[in-house]
């Protein structure tokens, strides 16, 4: 039973910001029903015995690759990594590091460190415990903030480095970033966190609901030193899984047991399914955002299905600590259109070329900002730059809440009007309520719409559930929703 009195913004439990021109005579609607489950130290430089000689090679005549780095945490272990500069360089220079579980030393990231040092930088990117040439266990999340810290204090005390550190990527590479903030090192001046993941908030589970679109994630990352790609691309297999699993209707915690493969990892997180001490300690938390006093530039989309960790980031930052030079640029991407400045087509929904943007270029000259001292990206003329759907210009904002000027309460009601229900703008019985029962023994009554595809849709499904419609509006309308 659900209280009519309760406002939209407390019915929402998956909260998304969502920005788009709407025309008039357009009526607001929403549906409400079953989800689907599966919605479902000082470090020491160079070697140590254990790990393998450094070996200089050259990418190109005016490169110079350290394609084994090795980095000795304080706890004894110790992570590995590569470093590219420009061959002949005695000028002490920034670095940019990029932190990560995805080992893809051979081709994805060599272009990385590439582009890195194309735009007058010295390149780093280190791997998480057990990836590519370290010998640990793998431990995705766990240590991933006092090891890039560790980077950090590495790289500041190099004779090549001038002290300073910038760190950028996006997903897991985003989560790094606000990881290391954590407890901030003196060396790092600034972050550039894209679609931002982070751990207990979006994945592996949202809103304490335990949700399956990258089941496989932890064999991926967890199977080798490098990347299972075999196990990951293998969609058929978790596919069928997921629907054997909801068939059976057996317990979720017994979901990898219908795969056939043990998953430790998700067995490890199940037995956190609140947002407890365990995935506090790794990102910042609480008040410890106020002491993150650097520059910091935010990139996400509206339809990032990790928004609710990139965006909390955002506010956590801006909450203890108000003064930040925090940026946000967002607009109609997904998780991996965002990592490449917007895509022309986003669920069968036609992107308006305007929104599309260079993210390298607009990265780098960030970095140029904070680290050099060159004059800020024109692009930010705002805290806020974002790209409402159906409009030809992006839009600026010196705050989330300040996108909008005006702010509309809708009530679920019982009245109904053409066999729907009411969204009202007045209640008139508070007390009253519409009821909806719900069989959870039977499994072919579910939604499976985690995901908005396609983001136009010319029919509701109206199998089960509710739906409320209010009045058309009367004029053309700026909806943002941003909870």
């Amino acid at each position: 039973m659900t209280d009519i009195t309760h406002s939209l913004r407390r019915l929402f439990s998956r909260v998304h910001m969502f920005n788009s021109h709407i025309g008039p005579h357009v009526l607001c609607t929403l549906v409400l029903g079953l989800w689907g489950a599966f919605f479902l130290v000082l470090p020491q430089t160079s070697q140590s015995k254990q790990a393998p000689p450094a070996t200089v090679i050259e990418l190109g005549e005016e490169y110079e690759l350290n394609n084994k780095l090795f980095f000795h945490t304080p706890d004894g272990t110790y992570l590995s990594g590569m470093m590219l500069r420009k061959k002949g360089l005695n000028t002490p220079t920034p670095t940019i590091l990029q932190f990560t579980i995805y080992a893809r030393p051979h081709d994805r990231d060599l272009q990385t460190l590439k582009d890195i040092v194309d735009h007058g930088y010295i390149g780093v990117i280190a791997y998480s415990r057990g990836k590519y040439l370290s010998e640990d266990a793998i431990k995705p999340y766990e240590t991933d903030g006092a090891d890039a810290r560790t980077v950090i204090d590495w790289i500041s005390k190099q004779p090549w480095s001038d002290g300073q550190v910038g760190m950028m990527g996006g997903s897991y590479n985003g989560f790094t970033q606000w990881a290391a903030s954590k407890q901030l090192h003196p060396a790092l001046k600034t972050i550039i966190p894209v679609v931002a993941n982070r751990p207990g908030m979006g994945l592996p589970m949202e809103n304490n609901v335990f949700i399956n679109p990258n089941y496989q994630w932890a064999f991926y990352v967890g199977n080798n030193r490098l990347l299972d790609n075999k196990t990951n691309d293998d969609r058929q297999r978790f596919r069928n899984m997921q629907f054997n699993w909801w068939y059976s209707g057996r317990p979720y915690r017994e979901i990898d047991q219908v795969d056939g493969t043990p998953n430790p990892w998700l067995q490890t997180w199940l037995q956190h399914p609140s947002y407890d001490r365990y995935w506090q300690d790794m990102a910042p938390y609480g008040k410890e955002f106020a002491q993150i006093r650097i520059p910091v530039l935010t990139i996400d989309g509206y339809y990032n299905d990790s928004q609710v960790s990139s965006l909390d980031y955002v506010r956590q930052h801006l909450q203890h600590y108000p003064q930040a030079e925090h940026y946000l640029v967002i607009g109609p991407y997904g998780h991996f259109g965002a990592q490449r400045g917007g895509e022309a087509s986003l669920n069968e929904l036609k992107i308006d070329p305007v929104a599309l943007f260079d993210i390298k270029a607009l990265s780098f000259a960030w970095m140029d900002y904070v680290l050099k001292g060159k004059e800020k990206p024109t692009f930010l003329k705002d805290r806020v730059n974002y790209f409402p759907i159906g409009e030809n210009q992006w839009r600026h904002a010196p705050s989330l809440s300040a996108m909008s000027d005006q702010t509309m309460r809708l009530y679920l009601t019982p009245d109904a009007k053409h066999g729907q229900h009411r969204l009202m703008s007045t209640v008139k019985n508070q007390r009253n309520y519409v009821k909806q029962i719900v069989d959870f023994a039977d499994r072919k009554i579910s939604n499976n719409d985690y995901y908005p595809y396609p983001i136009v849709r010319k029919n509701i499904d109206r199998s089960n559930g509710y739906i409320f419609v209010s009045d058309a509006l009367a004029e053309d309308v700026l909806l943002n929703e941003a909870v």
